[in-house]
């Protein structure tokens, strides 16, 4: 609906999975102008470990691409809400460890890797930071950019990196719900690309 209603005639298809999400009933899709392999995407369910904590992604999708001969794979993830709440880290650390998983298999065979979404949390490498450097209470983005601890060549970065650090921000969240938006405190960082 979305592709059809506000990009109609941009080449864009849409490609759906369900989601598993039981509280909010989110699904995931991606629009995309490149129709990546076999025409689908693909939601994976494996469990990541934090602590003495287990747990899948509920909203998440990859998908295989061959660009010019490049192999890549485009995992797209939603973890679990409230960055600065201490007893969501380890869920979220466990979201992170399962999608790291995932990656580092992809990278393993022969497939680059990009991941993207709402981390729901923030970077804790100063280079990386939000124009209000916010900091986070987990290492989720430091493993999921390192994947394999033991390997560098597998490394990923932040793209944030690329953009002014006065423009990086990704999220508007009211927190005094005044219907405005309060800068520069209620702008922050949660969503990255990998």
């Amino acid at each position: 609906t979305f592709n059809e209603k506000f990009l109609p005639d941009q080449g864009y298809r849409a490609y759906f999975v369900n989601g598993r999400d039981t509280y909010t009933g989110e699904d995931v899709a991606l629009l995309t102008k490149i129709e990546p392999e076999g025409g689908k995407i693909y939601r994976d369910d494996r469990e990541g470990v934090s602590a003495d904590v287990k747990k899948s992604v509920s909203k998440n999708y990859y998908a295989y691409f061959n660009v010019s001969g490049v192999k890549f794979v485009l995992i797209g993830i939603h973890f679990l809400a409230e960055p600065l709440n201490a007893g969501r880290a380890d869920q979220r650390q466990a979201q992170a460890d399962a999608i790291r998983s995932l990656a580092q298999e992809l990278w393993n065979e022969g497939y680059q890797v990009a991941i993207v979404g709402d981390f729901n949390d923030y970077d804790n490498d100063p280079k990386y930071f939000d124009h209000i450097d916010s900091a986070p209470i987990t290492h989720v983005l430091a493993d999921m950019r390192a994947m394999d601890q033991n390997t560098l060549s597998d490394d990923l970065i932040n793209v944030a990196s690329f953009i002014p650090k006065a423009e990086r921000y990704t999220d508007f969240y009211d927190k005094n719900s005044n219907g405005k938006i309060d800068a520069p405190k209620e702008l922050t960082s949660i969503d990255h690309i990998l």
